[in-house]
């Protein structure tokens, strides 16, 4: 790196610690109580993250190449004069062109099955292709619907509906189509949504038309090392007992439709009750666990600076605890909203609306569609500075659902390199009018 190393390193020393960090705060909390056991794999963590086939060294080559070019292209004034516009979206897509394939290329020579290198391709598209396109196109789109007089009245309220679209697409998929979604991704949602995975494959199966209530229920899903009893041979069986409750309970044969109570996980019968208890679970998670850390942590520099003056440091510190309890009750309206309208739809407002239909009807879709479509609105909680970033963070993952195919990146790695230098390039030419960190960071480092 003897050109331009100074944005090289940063970009890698970035992303080092992007992969790195929750890696390792995720083997401290495992071995907690014996630290010294978390070492080893600290060190295989830090090391490895090292090697030319991981994220840290694709992006320190990708700027080392861009810079390069650049700083041979300043000779001639005329390039010089266009360094911010055409020419260094062009060079910026060249750049990514070939380090994105020699990335690529390290990938599959890794010494790992074909299996896992297909996989980290994929979850790459996932990741860094999904990601620059949604830019991109927010960068193009933005711009050109704000000159729009038709759409003027919408735009306040405009990354709130982005968020909103997009989040019916991901909440829908993860419940009827997971297949469709980053592993990943969707564990981290099913870790969130707290939903007992007995009753998220039940409600799958009602709309694949396995499960149908009156009819012989459908097997649990069970290990060779722990079978179900005979008398919850069923698929909520193990659920009722995990619960205390009678396996007869949810019994689909015999039991319709399945009781708030269990699909409420025994809080409560009541549904507003149990919709409290969501919100105030997804809150009390947020604020102390995601968001207050993530806050103390950004304004650590602020709090230094303040430490001489009292005023100042309960401002910061009023602020931190502020912005942390603002999302932290978006995470809950977010979770509350979810499960809030499974019950709208089964039993609170779906047989009032619709008193002919079945309970295999009003709970084929209707709940978890609803929800999808519903859950996003939560976003309105959140600062308006936040809310662009978030809507287009939401946007990139509905975009690799709908637009990329399925194993886009092994199946069809050229195609998946190019799509990414064609953005990675118009985000560069157009970097004034990327929005939030991203932005900055774009334009930090072309």
């Amino acid at each position: 790196m003897l050109l331009y190393p100074d944005r090289s390193y940063k970009a890698f020393l970035l992303a080092y610690i992007y992969t790195t960090l929750p890696k390792v705060v995720s083997v401290l909390a495992q071995h907690r109580r014996n630290p010294a056991k978390a070492l080893p794999k600290i060190q295989h963590i830090l090391v490895r993250a090292g090697h030319r086939d991981k994220l840290p060294f694709f992006f320190g080559t990708l700027l080392l190449v861009y810079h390069a070019v650049m700083r041979g292209l300043q000779r001639n004034r005329a390039m010089a004069a266009n360094k911010h516009g055409q020419v260094a979206g062009l060079v910026a897509a060249g750049a990514a062109l070939v380090s994105y394939s020699l990335y690529k290329h390290a990938i599959r020579g890794s010494k790992t099955s074909a299996e896992v290198r297909a996989k980290r391709q994929d979850n790459i598209s996932s990741e860094l292709t999904a990601t620059v396109l949604a830019r991109a196109l927010d960068s193009i789109l933005r711009p050109a619907l704000a000159g729009t007089l038709a759409l003027q009245p919408l735009r306040p309220i405009g990354d709130v509906l982005l968020f909103t679209a997009s989040c019916y697409v991901i909440m829908f998929t993860w419940f009827y189509y997971p297949q469709r979604m980053q592993a990943r991704y969707a564990r981290w949602i099913t870790a969130v949504a707290d939903m007992d995975t007995e009753l998220l494959e039940a409600l799958r199966a009602i709309k694949q038309g396995r499960l149908i209530y009156g009819e012989k229920p459908l097997p649990p899903r069970e290990s060779a090392t722990h079978p179900s009893p005979p008398d919850a041979d069923h698929l909520l069986g193990p659920m009722c007992l995990r619960y205390s409750q009678d396996p007869e309970l949810g019994n689909t044969g015999i039991t319709v439709p399945i009781p708030c109570y269990l699909v409420h996980a025994t809080v409560s019968h009541n549904c507003e009750v149990h919709a409290a208890w969501r919100f105030w679970r997804g809150f009390k998670t947020g604020f102390l666990y995601i968001y207050l850390p993530l806050n103390l942590l950004l304004s650590l520099k602020r709090l230094k600076a303040a430490r001489g003056s009292r005023t100042n440091l309960g401002r910061i510190v009023a602020d931190l605890v502020r912005n942390s309890a603002t999302s932290a009750a978006f995470l809950g309206s977010f979770i509350m909203l979810n499960w809030y309208c499974v019950c709208l739809a089964r039993t609170r407002l779906g047989p009032k609306l619709f008193p002919r239909a079945t309970a295999q009807q009003l709970e084929d879709t209707w709940g978890p569609g609803l929800g999808s479509a519903l859950c996003g609105l939560s976003v309105g909680l959140e600062s308006p500075h936040r809310q662009p970033e978030l809507s287009l963070f939401v946007f990139s993952k509905a975009i690799d659902i709908l637009a990329l195919p399925q194993k886009f990146g092994s199946q069809y790695p050229g195609l998946d390199t190019l799509l990414f230098s064609l953005a990675l390039g118009t985000l560069v030419q157009r970097k004034d009018n990327v929005k939030g960190y991203f932005g900055k960071l774009i334009k930090s480092m072309f």
